[in-house]
């Protein structure tokens, strides 16, 4: 029979030495990542331990996001027999919660060996665990913050038809001021679920300030809601994932963003069809606040942030002609 992930702290505890030339006193799991062998090991403190073998292309901030009060997720840098490793370490806080933890971690582990790329089986773990000891249903997502989503996802599909690298332009959810950065010029996008609205709302001073060595552009991505719509969280997932993004990249981004498993009915109530992708040039004309306008180049004592809306139909000298969307793509996505 196989011992437990339980049997396997208390055994790591019982020794000190080394195990496997890891770094760490570690034992494998049984279990491939498709990175390397899974390990049960021990925080400095002798609490329970996973270590799960990732690519080198997973964000460490993102990953941070999906711990919590009681659990730490991170990633650690290990040294298996001289050879340097990245793995996702979770590591428990509260050792009371330790039979918890390994239902957690046996879990992971299972929905791994069943193909489910490593840090989607994280993030879709703990979700599970999250709404299965939540004291109250978990409460609707905000229509706005799917719209927005939704746009950012349609955007990212035009530059991944181009080429599957174009995700790692996908900076907004990394932290960056700008939805999408590449080498040629950063894109800002806003949704609408309108067809004829053209006013959209804008967050801060910071987000229609370009870049200081590019230019800055912003799609407006026009959605019309419709019950049998094609266009929702999921099947643009899947569409991504089908043109060759590798899934951890969507899955680490969206739980940046509050979406912790793409399937989720709260995240797919909103089904639209997309109805235009207009693309302005952010310029000297372009009707926006910076900081560059106001005195001193600084909000008022006492003011700690701005808001505003725009309407793009003042912005009309702006708009990029269809024919010159593939330069700004380019711009953005090579």
């Amino acid at each position: 029979m196989r011992e437990t992930a339980h049997e396997h702290w208390l055994s790591l505890r019982s020794s000190t030495q080394r195990r496997d030339g890891v770094d760490v006193a570690t034992v494998a799991a049984g279990v491939d990542s498709g990175f390397g062998a899974i390990r049960y090991a021990l925080t400095p403190d002798a609490a329970p331990r996973l270590l799960i073998p990732v690519s080198a292309g997973v964000s460490a901030s993102d990953v941070r996001k999906l711990g919590g009060p009681s659990v730490d997720i991170s990633i650690t840098r290990l040294s298996l027999s001289g050879i340097w490793w990245l793995y996702v370490d979770i590591g428990l806080r509260e050792r009371r919660l330790e039979s918890l933890f390994g239902d957690l971690c046996t879990q992971i582990i299972s929905r791994i060996a069943d193909g489910i790329p490593p840090l989607a089986a994280v993030a879709s773990c703990i979700r599970d665990f999250r709404i299965l000891l939540a004291e109250e249903p978990q409460a609707p997502v905000d229509v706005s913050t799917v719209l927005g989503l939704l746009g950012e996802l349609v955007v990212l599909r035009e530059g991944v038809r181009r080429s599957a690298q174009a995700v790692d332009s996908w900076t907004g959810p990394l932290g960056q001021r700008h939805d999408f950065r590449g080498p040629g010029g950063a894109l800002e996008v806003k949704s609408t679920a309108f067809l004829q609205s053209s006013n959209v709302h804008i967050h801060g001073l910071e987000q229609l300030s370009p870049p200081a060595d590019a230019p800055l552009w912003l799609a407006h991505v026009v959605l019309e809601r419709a019950a049998a719509g094609n266009v929702y969280v999921d099947q643009l997932c899947k569409e991504l994932i089908a043109l060759g993004v590798k899934e951890d990249a969507i899955v680490s981004r969206l739980a940046s963003m509050g979406c912790q498993d793409s399937k989720a009915p709260e995240w797919n109530a909103l089904r639209t069809t997309l109805e235009a992708i207009r693309l302005y040039s952010v310029s000297d004309n372009f009707p926006r606040l910076t900081t560059s306008l106001l005195p001193h180049g600084q909000l008022p004592a006492g003011v700690g942030d701005v808001q505003y809306t725009i309407d793009l139909g003042s912005a009309a000298d702006q708009l990029v002609p269809s024919t010159q969307h593939e330069h700004v793509y380019e711009a953005v996505f090579s």
